[in-house]
Formats: structure tokens, C-alpha cells, sequence
């Protein structure tokens, strides 16, 4: 489990609540994951070694994706290169020392009106209740998933329409804990149906759910 000091926790906050550049620029998903990733690892001086590669491993991307995302976050004065001898690759993160978190606060999206076809909404509620008896998860915990993950984690793309997926799914017995969800595209749950799929979630989630969404049981 990757160890986050208390600097890094609050620089990992800073981070979520890190939207727009101070240019007003829209961060993109990478950016966010990105930003994150360095935040959780910085030391007492706010500076991040972690490895390039480290980075691009936690977030499932590749390197050029995440190096372009490092260059914007550059350019927008989010990130700030270090020049220290004998170190390649060290990051400061400029964090206001007035900052504060905000509480965290989540809105989930509204209900579909519809069931998928052929599927009585009696019987998916009852299959609910038993899965949530066996393993409950936040909105605390999917949001920062959600973040983490950057999009859907089978195609990548940055979808702005991402479904629960249960790994396990729910008609097999699945739980609906945190552990057994991963965010998927509408296309790619929908591809998926009822059959199980590998976890394909990107190292370093469980940390970076325990650190906003609270201890995972």
C-alpha cells in the first residue's frame, strides 16, 4: 500500500478541488489524474520524485498522453519543475499555504427512466438489495474512482456519460462494495452485458478512494 503523509493528503485535496487553470482553462481528466498522481507523493516540501513511468502504470494511460498533460500542467502554473542536482524529474506543487478543503460534496447523476429490455424492474431491485446487503460503497468513494480512473477503463476514453459496472456482476452473486465496481463508458457495460470482466482499474485506486472516500471494509 502506498504510504500518503499528511503534506500529501492535503496536497492531494488541493488537487481534487483544482478544476480550471488560474487562466480559467478547463483541466482535462488526464490533467486531473496527473495532478493527483504527483500530489499524493510529494514530501514536506510539497516536491514529487515519483518516476514518470510510476505515474503513467497508475493511471493506465500511456507516457505521451501523461507527458502532454505534465506540459499543460506546467504551463498553467499547477505543477513547477525543480532543478536539483543529482535529481531528474523533481515537481513542486504550489499549493496555497492559506489553503483549506472544502467538504466534500457529490452529485450523482440523475436515474435513467428506463430498465434495459426485458429485464422486470422488480427482479433487478430485488438482486440490488441482496448485492448492497453483501457490500455497500459512498458517492464519496465512487467520486473518487471516478477521478482517479479518469474515464472508462476498458476503451480510456473520457467519457462523460460513465456507468457502474459490477465486476462481479450483481446476477452472479456480485456485491456492490466499492471493490467491485469499476467506471465504464455506456457502450462498454452495455458490450459487457451480464458477463464478468477482469479488473482493469488502474494501480493505485484503493488508495486513492481510502484517501477521499474514506477506509475501504
Amino acid at each position: 500500500m502506498v504510504e500518503v503523509t499528511a503534506t500529501g493528503q492535503r496536497a492531494a485535496q488541493w488537487a481534487w478541488e483544482v478544476n480550471v487553470s488560474p487562466g480559467g482553462v478547463a483541466l482535462t481528466p488526464t490533467d486531473k489524474g496527473v495532478l493527483l498522481a504527483l500530489c499524493w507523493h510529494v514530501d514536506d516540501d510539497l516536491c514529487c520524485r515519483l518516476p514518470l513511468h510510476t505515474v503513467v502504470t497508475r493511471l493506465g494511460l500511456s507516457m505521451k498522453p501523461v507527458r502532454v498533460a505534465l506540459k499543460r500542467l506546467r504551463e498553467y502554473g499547477l505543477v513547477e519543475a525543480v532543478a536539483a542536482p543529482g535529481k531528474v524529474g523533481v515537481y513542486k506543487m504550489p499549493v496555497p499555504a492559506d489553503f483549506t478543503p472544502k467538504p466534500w460534496s457529490y452529485a450523482p447523476p440523475p436515474p435513467r427512466e428506463a430498465g434495459r429490455p426485458g429485464v422486470s424492474h422488480r427482479r433487478r431491485h430485488d438482486r440490488l438489495a441482496i448485492a448492497r446487503s453483501l457490500g455497500q460503497h459512498t458517492a464519496e468513494q465512487w467520486g473518487a474512482l471516478v477521478g482517479f480512473c479518469g474515464g472508462c477503463v476498458a476503451c480510456r476514453k473520457k467519457s462523460a456519460q460513465l456507468t457502474k459496472d459490477h465486476i462481479e456482476p450483481i446476477s452472479k452473486g456480485g456485491h456492490d462494495g466499492i471493490t467491485n465496481i469499476q467506471p465504464l463508458c455506456l457502450p462498454c457495460n452495455s458490450a459487457k452485458g451480464a458477463r464478468p470482466w477482469r479488473d482493469m482499474r488502474p494501480e493505485g485506486w484503493r488508495e486513492a478512494v481510502q484517501l477521499v472516500g474514506g477506509q475501504i471494509e
